[in-house]
C-alpha cells in the first residue's frame, strides 16, 4: 500500500523537457479503494465540524471555479453599492498537493481534531513510502 508506480504523462511543449511532463501515481486497486472510503470520511468529518473554511473551493465535491468568482462577483458588487472599494489579490499554488509536509500533516490533523487510532493510521500511511518511476519500457531503483 506505500509503493506507487509513476509514470510520466505528456502534457506539451517540448518533449525533451522533463516539466512538460506530469507525473500520474499508480497504486494498488486496494491502495485505491482504501483511499477513497479515508477521503469520504475524513471529508466528511471535517465538513460536519465545519473546520473547512466556507469558501474553500479547490477539492470539494459540488464546488467549482465558477462559483467562486461568482461569490467573487457578488461580494464586489455589494461593496461597490456601498460605495466601498474593492480589490483582488489572486494566488496559484502550483504543484499544492505535491508540497504538503508529511511530517507536518499529523500535526495539523490532531489540531483539528483526528486523533487516536485514525491518527495513527494516517501518520504510519504517510511514513515509508517508496515510489519507482517507469519510462520508455524502463524501471528506475525504488525510492
Amino acid at each position: 500500500m506505500k509503493l506507487a508506480k509513476v509514470i510520466p504523462i505528456f502534457k506539451s511543449g517540448a518533449k525533451d523537457i522533463a516539466s512538460n511532463y506530469r507525473p500520474i501515481s499508480i497504486l494498488s486497486h486496494f491502495s485505491n479503494i482504501f483511499e477513497n472510503l479515508m477521503h469520504k470520511k475524513l471529508v466528511s468529518l471535517l465538513d460536519t465540524n465545519n473546520i473547512i473554511a466556507k469558501h474553500q473551493i479547490d477539492f470539494r465535491s459540488g464546488l467549482s471555479t465558477f462559483l467562486a468568482l461568482n461569490q467573487l462577483h457578488n461580494y464586489r458588487l455589494r461593496l461597490n453599492d456601498s460605495g466601498q472599494y474593492t480589490c483582488g489579490k489572486f494566488l496559484d499554488l502550483k504543484k499544492a498537493f505535491d508540497t504538503v509536509n508529511h511530517k507536518i500533516l499529523p500535526d495539523k490533523l490532531n489540531h483539528y481534531g483526528i486523533r487516536g487510532l485514525p491518527l495513527d493510521f494516517f501518520t504510519s500511511y504517510l511514513q515509508n513510502r517508496q515510489q519507482f518511476v517507469f519510462a520508455n519500457g524502463v524501471q528506475s531503483d525504488k525510492m
